[in-house]
């Protein structure tokens, strides 16, 4: 095999070049891991902006009704009202029962294309029924949301129902 002989100036330039090249490759991945932490900061800001927009809109609309409501009402108070708010806020909304069965949805075609179940997962109900609040990253084939999940008290600070916000983070991914 010949050794190659590359003189002093030729070898500096390489040199030169390699390194160049390095920083290039180590400056876009930082930039990249900076840009997607940074989008996946804003995606959970806006979904909760809008979790606190909905959740004022539900609390104004059931505000007269709040005193002796039970969870078997809401899904009649909410058939039309809830499709108003998801319109308005341009987000879908289900709002699941305190055991953790679906009352209704904005939408049915999220359930029929099982994008929310029918029943949250125990891990899910326990964190919300807990911590009043929880946000979860969701993956299902190639659909990736977040969901955030809070819950709907009556005027005598009982749960009542939780209310579940899918968020798709890939506008391209949502279900028509």
């Amino acid at each position: 095999m010949a050794k190659l002989h590359l003189s002093l100036r030729a070898r500096i330039f390489l040199s030169m070049m390699i390194l160049i090249i390095i920083t290039f490759l180590l400056t876009g991945g930082i930039l990249t891991y900076h840009f997607q932490k940074e989008e996946e900061q804003y995606h959970k800001e806006r979904l909760q902006r809008k979790e606190y927009a909905i959740r004022a809109s539900i609390d104004y609309f059931l505000t007269p009704y709040k005193e002796g409501l039970t969870e078997k009402e809401i899904p009649e108070m909410f058939t039309d009202k809830i499709c108003e708010i998801s319109d308005i806020h341009n987000l879908d909304i289900a709002i699941y029962s305190v055991s953790g069965y679906l009352l209704i949805a904005s939408d049915e075609q999220i359930i029929d294309d099982e994008i929310l179940p029918i029943k949250l997962s125990p891990n899910i109900l326990y964190q919300v029924l807990n911590k009043n609040k929880s946000l979860q990253l969701i993956k299902k084939g190639e659909l990736e949301y977040l969901s955030s999940y809070s819950v709907l008290y009556n005027n005598k600070n009982r749960p009542i129902a939780i209310v579940s916000l899918p968020y798709y983070l890939d506008l391209k991914a949502i279900p028509e």
